[in-house]
């Protein structure tokens, strides 16, 4: 993996970017990112870092309020980096990210975007304990429906209000889901 991170990591630094945000590499940018099986409609908005062996590209994910960084390459301090965060989130049109606020960017695993096309054992539980009090609560839905939708926000990143009324309603949220969680909700 490393070889192929870097072989991709130094056709960008090598090729000179005549967009001020680096958009003109994005057909590289793109490997990389394919490389985390980051999704295919996620849009490019800047590639802010592409020289001196390392590249950092920022994207967004449609119905996702997180600000994606993808770091590739040898970090300052000599190692291979392969690295993927969530650097902020977008409010509205505006990006307000963490390093501003005093707070750390969010580090996912690598596979983040792999794991999140299949529902885990325990994400499945809580999905069903989440409608089971939803259906208690609101009996405006079936069981399954509930299901089905909690199912389908999780699968495609809109998952910001399900997880966090589950975690105020206090269900167990599963650890892969858990950096979701807003002390603020």
């Amino acid at each position: 993996m490393k070889n192929k991170v870097m072989a991709i990591v130094e056709k960008i630094c090598n090729t000179e970017s005549i967009s001020c945000r680096g958009l003109d590499q994005s057909n590289f940018a793109r490997e990389l990112m394919n490389l985390a099986n980051v999704p295919q409609n996620a849009d490019i908005q800047e590639i802010p870092l592409d020289w001196n062996k390392q590249v950092v590209i920022l994207f967004l994910l449609p119905n996702d309020k997180n600000y994606y960084s993808l770091f590739a390459g040898i970090g300052n301090d000599g190692k291979f980096y392969f690295e993927l965060s969530i650097t902020g989130i977008l409010d509205g049109d505006y990006f307000h990210f963490f390093q501003e606020e005093g707070k750390e960017d969010q580090i996912l695993s690598i596979d983040f975007f792999e794991k999140k096309t299949t529902i885990t054992e325990q994400t499945r539980h809580f999905i069903e304990s989440t409608a089971k009090l939803a259906i208690a609560e609101c009996p405006e839905m079936t069981m399954e429906q509930y299901i089905a939708e909690y199912t389908s926000q999780i699968l495609e990143n809109d998952y910001y209000g399900v997880v966090n009324w589950a975690n105020w309603k206090g269900i167990q949220v599963p650890e892969e889901l858990a950096w979701i969680i807003d002390p603020d909700f």
